[in-house]
Formats: structure tokens, sequence, C-alpha cells
């Protein structure tokens, strides 16, 4: 519960997609499953974008899958 009232709002939910997928990379990990459970739809989107912006990096080779847990 206090990751939901950390990350509130959809840059802080961008900023920590993003570090927890270049640091694992960095780690050498290949192969990520994020998962969720998702307050809104537009929380997905936040989620799948940063995913997507980590793959157009050429730093980032990791294969990363979002998997969501419906409440």
């Amino acid at each position: 519960m206090y990751t939901y009232r950390l990350v509130n709002d959809a840059w802080f939910l961008t900023c920590a997609t993003l570090s927890v997928i270049r640091d694992l990379a960095a780690d050498g990990i290949i192969c990520l499953e994020l998962r969720t459970t998702p307050r809104a739809m537009g929380c997905v989107r936040t989620i799948l974008d940063a995913i997507f912006q980590c793959k157009a990096e050429a730093s980032v080779p990791m294969n990363t899958r979002l998997i969501l847990s419906v409440p």
C-alpha cells in the first residue's frame, strides 16, 4: 500500500517504471515481468509507454512484459 501512496501520478509512475527497467537491464537481466493491479486504465497506458520507451533505447535490450492483476 505504501507504494500506491508514493507513486500517485503519471510522472512518478513513469519515473518508477523506467528506473526499474533500466536498473535491472544494467544488472544483466534479459527478461522481466512487471505485475500491477491498476487503479485506472491511464495507469496501464503509462506503464506500457514507459516499457515501449525503454524498448526504443538501444541500451535496454531487455524483453519486458506487463501482467495485470484484477482484484
